[in-house]
């Protein structure tokens, strides 16, 4: 099959039905910009053409057969593509089937395995006596009590533990609630903790990306170092 010339049908397709947002929204098709001309490998450019969601994910699995053809599985622009395709799923894409899935995860390992330097120029001979060297080597009674107390967590005093909260705050925060009244905090998940409220609701209203939340209100006096 001659993946290139089915993936310059698929845009010329597109090319000349000439959807833009504007026009797809008008006849209520759902549409996604691609950009004909990979981005991560060939940099930003304007060719962008509008596809709907299974054209998108069709293109970007022909573009991934496309640089594996020409490339291999373990080039750099190849490994581009196979991100970018195996990763597709959680671009709210629906058109992703386990057989595909499968072979994109098959092609990764081998990419990963590829590239990893713990893999390459060591015999197996070697692996193996570097593997009972760690066997055998002993381990000190020091090193045994550092693990156990890393396993068993380490207990902090009621003041370290507030110093470390209060050391993480990036902000001075100024909260109204809904009667009016004014209250100062460094630490906005606490404070709202305390009060029934969403951390993130609150830092969003602080940030002027929300009115107010509950009828609370939100503002940053000033940044803490």
């Amino acid at each position: 099959m001659n993946y290139l010339r089915t993936y310059c049908n698929l845009i010329r397709k597109a090319e000349q039905r000439g959807y833009t947002k504007k026009k797809a929204k008008e006849r209520e098709v759902y549409v996604e910009g691609h950009h004909t001309f990979p981005v991560s490998i060939f940099g930003g450019n304007k060719r962008i053409v509008y596809l709907t969601a299974r054209e998108h994910y069709i293109a970007h699995v022909l573009l991934e057969k496309i640089f594996i053809k020409r490339y291999g599985n373990t080039h750099w622009k190849t490994v581009k593509m196979s991100v970018s395709h195996i990763s597709f799923k959680g671009n709210n894409s629906s058109y992703f089937n386990s057989y595909l899935y499968e072979n994109g995860k098959k092609r990764w390992s081998e990419i990963m395995k590829a590239n990893n330097p713990s893999k390459k120029g060591i015999s197996e001979s070697t692996r193996k006596k570097l593997s009972e060297s760690r066997k055998n080597k002993p381990v000190s009674n020091e090193t045994k009590e550092k693990i156990r107390n890393t396993l068993l967590g380490k207990k902090h005093s009621k003041e370290r533990i507030l110093k470390n909260k209060i050391s993480t705050c990036k902000y001075l925060y100024e909260v109204k609630n809904p009667e009016g009244i004014v209250f100062r905090t460094k630490n906005m998940k606490i404070f709202c903790i305390k009060n029934n409220l969403c951390p993130s609701a609150m830092r969003k209203v602080a940030h002027g990306k929300c009115k107010q939340h509950k009828g609370w209100t939100v503002k940053i006096l000033s940044t803490l170092k």
